[in-house]
This record gives C-alpha cells, sequence and structure tokens, in this order.
C-alpha cells in the first residue's frame, strides 16, 4: 500500500538492435545514433515518458569521460524527459589514457547529472587478469578497460537510481551497496549482441529477477539486441522483447525504500549453506 501512494516513474526503454559488425564503424555512426533517436521519440508519442534508456555503449564513438553534455542532438527528450545511455568513455591521466564502460545521466537539455564507470569487468573481455605477466606473453591483450572506482547512486528531483551494467548484474553484493547507499530502482543496461542465438541472452537476463527480489525494487533493463523488460519488486517479468528486434518498451515503475532482511543480512544465505553442507558432509561419513 505504501508503494502506491509513491509518484511512478514511467520509463521508455530502447532496443536499437545495433549489429556487431557495424557498431564501431565511423561511416554507421550517424544512422546508429538516428535509430535510437527516432525509436526513442516515436515511443514518446502521446505518453508523459519521465525517462528514456539507451543500451550498454549505445554510442558509436569514444567519449570524454568528463563530458559535460551529449555529444549528440537531444531534440528528441522534448524538453521534458530525461535519458541515461551507455558509452566507451576516456581520461587522461599525464601521458596515460584509461578507458571505461560508463553509463551517463542526462537533463532533457543534453546537459550531464552525473556518470557511473562500470566496477565489475569482465575477465579477458574488458580486462586481462594478472595482466602483469600475461601481457608479455599475448601482446595484443594490452589494451583493456580500467575499473570504476565508487558505487555511484544517481540522485536528482524524484530520481534515486544506479545502473547496473551489463555483467555486474551477477553480483548481489554490489545491488547491496547501491540500496544501502540511497537506490530506489535499477536500471541495467547491457549489449548480449555478442551472445548470437544462444541460451546466453535469456540466462543473463533472467539473473535480474534475483535483484530485484532480494532487493524489493524495481528493474529497467535495457539490451542492445534484447532481451529488453522491467521487473517489479516481486520477480514478475513485464514486455520482454524477441531478440534481434528493434524496439520499445514502456515500463511504470514505483520507487522504494524499503530495505529486506536480506539487505540487512547479505551473509546469512550463504552462511546457512555452508552450515548445510557442512552437515551433509558430516552425516555422509556417518553412514560410510
Amino acid at each position: 500500500d505504501t508503494v502506491r501512494n509513491i509518484e511512478p516513474i514511467r520509463a521508455s526503454l530502447i532496443q536499437g538492435n545495433i549489429s556487431q559488425d557495424q557498431k564501431w564503424e565511423r561511416q554507421a555512426r550517424k544512422n546508429i545514433l538516428e535509430t535510437y533517436a527516432l525509436l526513442s521519440s516515436e515511443s514518446m508519442l502521446n505518453k508523459n515518458i519521465d525517462l528514456v534508456i539507451w543500451p550498454e555503449a549505445a554510442i558509436p564513438y569514444l567519449t570524454p569521460r568528463r563530458s559535460l553534455q551529449t555529444s549528440f542532438p537531444v531534440d528528441f527528450l522534448k524538453g521534458q524527459s530525461y535519458l541515461i545511455y551507455g558509452a566507451a568513455t576516456y581520461a587522461t591521466q599525464g601521458r596515460k589514457r584509461n578507458y571505461y564502460n560508463s553509463a551517463f545521466f542526462s537533463a532533457p537539455n543534453g546537459e550531464h547529472l552525473g556518470a557511473y564507470d562500470k566496477k565489475r569487468l569482465v575477465p579477458f573481455g574488458e580486462y586481462v587478469p594478472f595482466e602483469k605477466w600475461i601481457k608479455g606473453i599475448v601482446p595484443a591483450m594490452a589494451g583493456n578497460f580500467s575499473r570504476g572506482d565508487k558505487t555511484f547512486v544517481f540522485h536528482h528531483d524524484k530520481f534515486h537510481f544506479s545502473v547496473i551494467i551489463c555483467y555486474e548484474v551477477l553480483f548481489p553484493e554490489l545491488s547491496i551497496d547501491m540500496v544501502n547507499n540511497g537506490a530506489e530502482f535499477f536500471v541495467n543496461i547491457t549489449n548480449d549482441a555478442w551472445f548470437d542465438v544462444t541460451s546466453g541472452p535469456f540466462q543473463h537476463a533472467h539473473i535480474g529477477r534475483f535483484r530485484a527480489i532480494e532487493t524489493r525494487r524495481s528493474f529497467l533493463r535495457a539490451a542492445n539486441t534484447g532481451i529488453t523488460y522491467w521487473i517489479t519488486p516481486s520477480g514478475q517479468i513485464f514486455d520482454a522483447t524477441r531478440l534481434f528486434k528493434s524496439t520499445t518498451v514502456i515500463a511504470k515503475i514505483y520507487p522504494s525504500q524499503e530495505k529486506t532482511f536480506y539487505v540487512h543480512f547479505p551473509w546469512l544465505v550463504p552462511f546457512l549453506m555452508l552450515v548445510i553442507v557442512i552437515y551433509g558432509i558430516f552425516k555422509n561419513r556417518q553412514h560410510g
């Protein structure tokens, strides 16, 4: 009942369906941005949309990490909707350039209100474990992303949320940390195009249900090639899209400030599982 008294947030989730082959091609940049802008504009027709969400690395070129404004026109926001989008970014420190997998939150006029850099990177996909030693063996692996250094919660007006980028959805401790820092709902952006037509996109998509249920938070997911959807705090999935289709999803969610038993005591579940395993081993030896 408390949830119903909170002002809802209406979001447009954009599935651009940009192939891996053309994603970083210079000649495709204009078409990619136009695709996202057109889908966003169409999804907002005759609707009061608070938030437009584009997927992970939606911007088809490197973006300065500390940029204050979007590098593309935002007329499609019509001066009323906010935008979340993913971008590969860079920051220069002395002679070194660091690269990040980032998410920007921008105002209706394109002004950046904040950015989050992915903390949990994919091994061998976004960074090289034990790079100091492997670099000499496989020089091609030298270039990789840097980790974000903090858990970030965006706070602006009625928005209090965190962005979970792709693989980060696997880590419950990350979403718990976000809730403890004030996140009232989650935005998950991802690019699962590299999975192709396998069980991967489906398995990856359903992990979000656990994060929603554990924290009792609504979950908005925008995936480049699918599966895009939204989840209620009870784990119900709505409007799941088909793979490899350009489409949009309109979601209506309610922010929550509730802190579940699991958020307060996240260590209890693995502890109980450990106790059960030890008990099982002990009983097995007794019977043996």
